[in-house]
């Protein structure tokens, strides 16, 4: 069927008349009209008659003797010859096939009957007709072809006995293929020479009985179809027993081939009940039916259950089965779409990266002006319980810790911002009246407040029970998954064991392979031995060399005691970089930072590639002044260590990046990723000597690039880590910046250019952002309104790409230069309580949020633990600091460390600025556009910022 799909849409010609010899004839009636095959629905319909068939013929005059009237009475048949063709087709085959069927050609002169319009005539099976005309070639003693029967007897009632004699014979349209080879020139003349051997017919009754692959009909000819009663579309009843009315099997699912079967819905949503819970979300997006069929509460929970068994919670209230299922089982940070965010925070109902944490949480400790003035506000919010770091750790207050919670001692509690702003709204509507009202009591507000206090002990004791089954289940998980490595490993010891000779557990944890099997969280098969089998033998002599070197290390204790005396003698010497070897290689790296320095390139490299662009030259710069081909050069008489680039890099580099005075910049240069750690989920940063410890700890003992870093511990002191005195400085440190990509590999010889991320543009600071402007006297509030000042022109800058520091800057500097036009002092230190809670209501949650106190910077000791010079810190912290630390009277000049006017200036220069750009200018509008210089004339700031 599948080939009779795949076949042209050609029709095959109407009926057969296979080669009649003169004793007998093989009759096809006519059919009825528009009569399909019963082999496919893309056949043509047959006709009323098959004189077309003769037409396209050459006639011939002569005629065969007509049959006996009394044995063959064919009234409404009309005897015909015509000129065979060379061409032969197989019965029952489609036209676009028979190239492949044909199987020689056969004589060509043959006898052809048409049928007049007349009654319709019993049809002839195709199995009928091939039986028949095969037994009527089979040469035969007895003058009678049907054996057993008279010769009275009709033809058609002997065709059926013939027939039932010769069931052996396959379906027509069954027959096989004939090779290409059995219809060669070459083929076709061993046939002729085999049939003169065989007898008068060559052999072919015996063929067309025992193979009938070689059964023939004349080009243009079909088998006909089963007469009998037909269906209303003029298809045949089906016989009883037939396979037509045995019962069908279930429907079968198969890659390339779609489901024709209409499916209810009911037996979708059982079927959807079984798969993966994140597939859901996979088959939503197949077609409106499966989105259909998921939008049923039912159909989720039903998953969930299924998978997680029935003692999972089900969800928090206020969230669907749906919404509930993606915060379980999906993937990415929900607000800024980094896939890499995993962690979902029950308290919050979001799923968030660290950065879109930090930004949607406040403080407790922040917000200590709004709790006076809603004493009973965050006992309506769910809160959040995070350690003196930041980190989180809990949703709420648990009365008996969890096993999977941090003990830490140190607890802050923390709210989401828009949580608090959609309770102050609610707040703010309870407690508006109409005018002549009296207003709320706090009786009132009380019984107001009571309710949501409930509502919201309750919500987080829901959440508490999701969250802790969410942890405990994860827990389990990781055990179950230890389990499985565990038993991978202790299956593949005891088959290396049986290995000739057997391989030793000592060496087989030193091989990256074993390693990377025992990785995985699945049960150990024999199948997986045998791939990674050879993987061993392959790095089987590497670790047994290394086994065998420390085993002899370990023989010699002499050599073990000396190596460790000459380190710890070294190691003291250098202990004050003072040495004449020092001194050379510390006035190296000053001449290369000075090189840098006098080209102003220094500051345009970026923070993540100082230490490797400075190390690199240090090496390459040491090696050219003294004349020395490289760390190869034998002769010269001192050779870099990795002593000395840690010397330069604690002497040199790191007081440049300390002198940054911005503590997450500065921590940000320092870190390096490892090269030989290549897992994307889990990337973890070193400082320089914290990298080194790791490598050496980690892959220096293993086979691979990193094992010319080993040197065994025995021969080191006790308090050394990592051998920094013993190993040479290679060209190529085994170190990453952040935006380079750890392989697994690392080429020590490699001399190929650093591939530095992109130079920050070189700032020209021409001109300050407010020089030739005054602030605008039109719009806005009333100029004493300084907290609705600020609100106004943050709310215009707001959807602007402006970062939130400079939104800051114009929005203060605009609210304060309008208040100083209508008062000569500076605003009170409590507006910016007001400011808080406006800036709260207003959901301009990014303004004033992150800065240093300016008063704790510009103090010529800063204390290294100040936290509010160190690093930028919540609004709410930094007001009770300068509260209890600084003038209060000072605050509109002391309190806030702004970008530079400069600063500011480039900031509006950057491209896609332009609406920012406008806007401040409506802010700020020009004094004096007659005496200003051109380039500033109408509002217009050339770009200052180009790629150094």
């Amino acid at each position: 069927m599948a080939a009779e799909q795949r076949m042209s849409q050609a029709a095959d010609p109407p009926l057969v008349a296979a080669d009649l010899t003169k004793d007998h004839a093989l009759i096809s009636s006519t059919t009825r009209p528009r009569h399909y095959s019963s082999y496919s629905s893309e056949y043509t319909p047959f006709h009323t008659t098959v004189a077309s068939v003769t037409d396209q013929m050459e006639r011939s005059t002569s005629r065969p003797s007509t049959p006996p009237q009394a044995a063959y009475p064919l009234q409404n048949f009309v005897w015909k010859t015509y000129q065979q063709p060379a061409h032969r087709h197989v019965v029952g085959i489609p036209s676009s096939y028979q190239n492949s069927f044909s199987v020689g050609t056969p004589s060509t002169i043959g006898t052809h009957l048409s049928a007049k319009p007349a009654r319709s005539q019993p049809q002839i099976p195709a199995r009928k007709l091939a039986a028949g005309y095969a037994a009527s070639l089979v040469p035969t003693a007895n003058p009678n072809p049907y054996p057993g029967l008279d010769a009275s007897d009709h033809p058609f009632p002997a065709l059926k006995r013939k027939a039932e004699l010769a069931q052996h014979l396959k379906p027509i349209h069954s027959f096989k293929k004939v090779k290409p080879s059995e219809t060669s020139p070459k083929a076709s003349k061993e046939k002729s020479s085999k049939s003169a051997q065989t007898g008068n017919d060559g052999g072919r009754s015996d063929q067309l009985i025992s193979n009938p692959d070689h059964l023939v009909a004349e080009r243009g000819q079909v088998t006909p179809s089963k007469g009998g009663k037909r269906n209303v579309g003029g298809r045949p009843h089906a016989k009883a027993g037939s396979k037509a009315n045995q019962p069908k099997g279930p429907t079968r699912l198969r890659k390339n081939h779609p489901v024709v079967t209409e499916i209810p819905i009911d037996v979708w949503q059982n079927v959807l009940a079984y798969c993966p819970l994140d597939f859901l979300f996979k088959a939503r997006l197949i077609g409106k039916n499966f989105d259909h069929v998921l939008s049923y509460e039912s159909t989720w929970r039903d998953n969930r259950i299924r998978n997680y068994g029935p003692d999972m919670p089900g969800p928090p209230a206020g969230l669907n089965e749906m919404r509930y299922a993606f915060l379980l089982v999906g993937q990415g940070c929900m607000l800024c779409q980094d896939s890499k965010a995993r962690k979902t925070y029950w308290v919050f109902l979001r799923r968030l990266c660290s950065t879109c944490l930090r930004k949607e949480v406040t403080m407790e400790r922040a917000n200590l002006a709004l709790k006076e003035q809603y004493p009973k506000l965050f006992d309506c919010i769910p809160h959040a319980t995070f350690d003196s770091f930041g980190n989180f750790e809990t949703t709420g207050t648990y009365l008996i810790p969890p096993l999977w919670s941090r003990n830490s001692q140190a607890h802050v509690i923390g709210y989401k911002r828009s949580a608090i702003t959609e309770k102050i709204a609610e707040i703010e509507e309870f407690m508006r009246v109409e005018a002549g009202e009296p207003q709320k009591t706090d009786e009132e507000l009380d019984a107001w407040y009571k309710p949501q206090i409930e509502a919201n002990n309750d919500m987080v004791l829901q959440l508490q029970a999701v969250e802790d089954w969410d942890n405990t289940y994860r827990h389990n998980r990781l055990e179950d998954t230890k389990g499985q490595k565990d038993k991978r490993a202790e299956y593949y010891q005891e088959q290396a064991k049986a290995m000739e000779p057997p391989l030793e557990p000592e060496a087989l944890v030193l091989m990256q392979a074993y390693k990377r099997a025992i990785a995985i969280a699945k049960p150990p098969s024999e199948r997986s031995w045998q791939i990674l089998l050879p993987k061993l033998k392959e790095e089987r002599p590497a670790a047994e060399r290394i086994i065998r070197e420390k085993r002899e290390h370990a023989s010699l204790v002499e050599h073990t005691q000396q190596c460790v005396e000459n380190y710890r003698t070294l190691s003291e010497r250098r202990a004050k970089n003072n040495t004449s070897e020092q001194i050379a290689v510390l006035a190296v790296a000053d001449a290369v930072i000075e090189s840098f320095e006098a080209v102003g390139t220094l500051h345009q490299i970026a923070d993540v590639d100082l230490i490797h662009v400075i190390l690199r030259k240090v090496h390459q710069r040491y090696y050219a002044e003294n004349d020395a081909s490289g760390p190869e050069d034998i002769e010269f008489e001192h050779r870099l260590l990795l002593a000395d680039a840690k010397m330069v890099y604690e002497c040199k580099i790191e007081p440049i990046i300390n002198s940054w005075n911005d503590e997450a910049r500065s921590k940000v240069a320092k870190l390096l990723k490892c090269p030989g750690c290549t897992r994307k989920d889990v990337q973890l940063r070193y400082t320089l000597d914290q990298l080194f410890c790791h490598i050496g700890k980690k892959h220096a003992p293993e086979i691979g690039d990193f094992n010319r870093l080993y040197i065994p511990t025995a021969e080191l002191p006790g308090s050394v880590h990592f051998p920094w005195c013993r190993l040479e400085w290679p060209k190529n440190l085994p170190m990453l910046a952040e935006h380079h990509k750890a392989t697994g590999k690392w080429d020590p010889d490699d001399e190929s250019e650093y591939q530095e991320a992109p130079r920050s543009k070189e700032v020209v600071l021409s001109h300050a952002a407010y020089e030739g402007r005054s602030v605008s006297r039109e719009g806005g509030p009333a100029f004493p309104q300084f907290v609705d000042n600020v609100i106004y022109a943050g709310s215009l800058l707001g959807p602007t790409l402006l970062p939130a520091k400079f939104k800051t800057n114009v929005a203060f500097k605009f609210a304060l230069t309008r208040y100083l036009l209508a008062s000569a002092d500076a605003p009170p230190f409590e507006v910016l309580t007001a400011l808080q809670l406006a800036l709260m209501r207003g959901g301009h949650y990014d303004l004033f949020e992150h800065f240093r106190c300016l008063s704790c910077c510009e103090q010529p000791t800063p204390a290294k633990n100040n936290k509010f010079a160190n690093r930028g810190q919540p609004f709410g912290e930094l007001v009770e600091h300068y509260r209890s630390t600084h003038d209060p009277d000072q605050w509109s000049t002391d309190l806030f460390e702004f970008p530079s006017h400069e600063e500011l200036w480039n900031a509006l220069s950057e491209p896609g600025m332009r609406v920012a750009l406008q806007l401040f200018d409506r802010l700020f509008p020009m004094k004096d556009e007659e005496n200003l210089d051109p380039m500033l004339r109408g509002g217009y700031i050339a770009p200052v910022a180009f790629m150094g």
